[in-house]
């Protein structure tokens, strides 16, 4: 079960997405105050399964994106201990190049937030602290079969500079 769900995220997104996260209170029909439905593959359009409206734009899209970060990490940290557990070479992969890409663009999330603490990549502090969590473990667990260079752009690039920022 836990290689299905993982492997259906893997081929799901190419990257996650760039841009501002939304606080996911906010992602709920203001008529009936339903749950929006997520939608991977409609990243501006969040229905309302009781009424059928349609949302688009800021907050929705927000909460949409903060919703695939949510995904990305937990399969991240799914792959790499499937690639511990089974040696299976494209859980590896997976979690190494979603390592990168979170290095190799965190400088580009801007600090926002307004209701229980500020985020980068997430919507508020308690959000990006368990995303960092979840990515430090998915680290720890591939991190011997990382080249030195992979750890140090992954540490110095994401870790680190993430860690520092919840901590202030």
């Amino acid at each position: 079960r836990m290689k299905k769900e993982a492997r259906t995220v893997m081929l799901r997104y190419e990257h996650p997405p760039l841009g501002a996260t939304g606080w996911f209170h906010e992602y709920f029909c203001d008529d009936d105050a339903r749950r929006l439905t997520f939608d991977p593959d409609k990243p501006h359009e969040h229905v309302c399964d009781a009424c059928k409206r349609v949302y688009t734009g800021a907050p929705y899209d927000d909460c949409w994106r903060s919703s695939v970060h949510g995904e990305i990490s937990r399969t991240a940290a799914q792959a790499a201990i499937l690639y511990r557990i089974t040696g299976e070479k494209d859980f590896f992969e997976y979690t190494r190049k979603t390592l990168l890409w979170y290095a190799g663009n965190y400088d580009k999330f801007a600090v926002h937030g307004a209701h229980a603490g500020k985020g980068r990549i997430r919507e508020q502090s308690l959000d990006e602290a368990t995303q960092l969590v979840l990515l430090a473990q998915a680290y720890w667990d591939i991190c011997p079969d990382l080249t030195g260079e992979d750890r140090k752009t992954i540490a110095d690039g994401y870790l680190i500079p993430d860690a520092k920022f919840i901590h202030s």
